[in-house]
């Protein structure tokens, strides 16, 4: 259990790192993602949940393919693509339909913060970019908390 709880809590520390950088550069470290893919089998040998490793990565791997296609097609960036399939790999499908319900609301508020000037956003002629990192980030912890909450 306590094995388990300092994994999430590595987990969530990374995040915020993430989000911090990604919300000040619109950069996402691909050390951190690669950092946080490779922890997912380890995770899942501490908590006894070996059986996950092969069905999740085919999830995160058949997401990762989908959102390169977002990725070219200007949709979002290639760190978000990595970021969120990487997120998926550790919430895996039985897990994503949570992580979606609180994405939504993430972005949605992040997107009127930086309307509102509160928040940074890149403006490329009348589209707003804003970075996705600090939105996955609180969503994939969001899932991390009610995860513990329901165990």
């Amino acid at each position: 259990m306590a094995a388990s709880l300092a994994v999430d809590g590595a987990v969530a520390a990374l995040l915020v790192w993430i989000a911090r950088e990604d919300g000040l550069r619109f950069r996402i470290s691909n050390r951190l993602v690669l950092a946080l893919a490779l922890g997912f089998p380890a995770a899942c040998l501490i908590r006894g949940q070996a059986s996950l490793v092969v069905p999740h990565s085919l999830f995160a791997l058949a997401a990762l393919a989908v959102l390169f296609v977002g990725f070219a097609a200007g949709i979002c960036g290639g760190g978000d693509a990595k970021l969120l399939a990487t997120a998926l790999l550790w919430i895996g499908p039985e897990g994503t339909l949570v992580f979606a319900v609180l994405l939504l609301p993430a972005v949605l508020a992040y997107a009127l913060g930086a309307r509102l000037g509160l928040l940074p956003a890149r403006c490329e002629g009348r589209r707003m970019r804003i970075p996705l990192g600090p939105c996955i980030a609180v969503a994939w912890i969001g899932v991390i908390g009610l995860t513990r909450l329901l165990r």
